[in-house]
């Protein structure tokens, strides 16, 4: 199996793949000349992961997972509090919320463990963002990272360019994107969200596995965010939690190299 195929699983489900029929030894031989040898990058970082391994740093920390909680409590408990009181503040609070809540479930939907099984419906409670939609997009961009054409984080045009496109696919807004980027920005969480009902409500009709729940986790943050907060709160929210996220990961990605073939 690959390094992705690993990472995307648990070491319960890595011990049961190795149980499954290997290659003869003269078929592995073939296959092992079609492809490049691992390179000394690669290997000195399946050290470097064993290592840290090892040294208990895949170790969940309770403690510090209770206080990342209570900081996305603290700001949805600020918020509400003052939704009729001060909205601005409110508005700010819950991007902020909203933001957090991205974060956490990221690495909730991300980890093998079984805390991270048990609160994986936290990106849709909390944020409105399935997890079967984000594992869909997300996995892919993890296994083929700024693969051009394949990674869809980076697939932004035409609303913002980060190469140069072919000509007859060019834009008069890329010579200023530089000073409009906000604008993209900000609709990052509102695209995610209208992505996530989509990929929810076909999941459903393909019957894929725990769709049902996972809708009703999606509309249980929706009846929580239509009964505490206006919409001149929320809907605000949306787009300052997908300004600040925007502006956090769009620039990690377009630092790094991007690939025209697959690697």
């Amino acid at each position: 199996a690959t390094d992705v195929m690993d990472a995307f699983h648990s070491n319960k489900a890595r011990n049961m793949y190795q149980r499954l029929p290997k290659s003869k030894p003269e078929t592995a031989a073939v296959l092992d000349a079609t492809v490049a040898p691992y390179s000394q990058t690669e290997i000195n970082f399946r050290k470097l992961r064993d290592q840290l391994e090892a040294d208990g740093w895949w170790e969940r920390d309770f403690v510090h997972e209770a206080k990342l909680l209570a900081i996305w409590t603290s700001l949805v408990v600020g918020a509400g509090l003052t939704a009729q009181s001060a909205p601005p503040l409110s508005t700010l609070l819950l991007g902020l919320a909203m933001t957090n809540a991205g974060w956490l479930g990221h690495d909730y939907i991300h980890g093998v463990d079984k805390f991270s099984n048990f609160m994986r419906p936290f990106a849709a409670v909390a944020a409105g963002l399935g997890p079967t939609w984000w594992s869909d997009k997300h996995n892919k961009h993890h296994a083929l990272t700024n693969e051009m054409g394949v990674d869809e984080d980076i697939a932004t045009d035409p609303f913002l360019y980060p190469w140069a496109p072919d000509p007859k696919y060019d834009s008069p807004l890329r010579k200023i994107q530089h000073l409009i980027f906000y604008i993209p920005f900000s609709f990052l969480f509102a695209l995610w969200r209208v992505d996530t009902l989509q990929v929810a409500v076909d999941s459903v009709e393909t019957k894929r596995p725990d769709a049902k729940n996972e809708l009703w986790f999606l509309l249980a943050h929706y009846f929580a965010l239509l009964t505490f907060f206006p919409l001149q709160v929320w809907v605000p929210a949306v787009f300052l939690s997908g300004l600040m996220s925007a502006i956090i990961v769009t620039p990690t990605h377009q630092s790094e190299e991007y690939f025209e073939e697959y690697q």
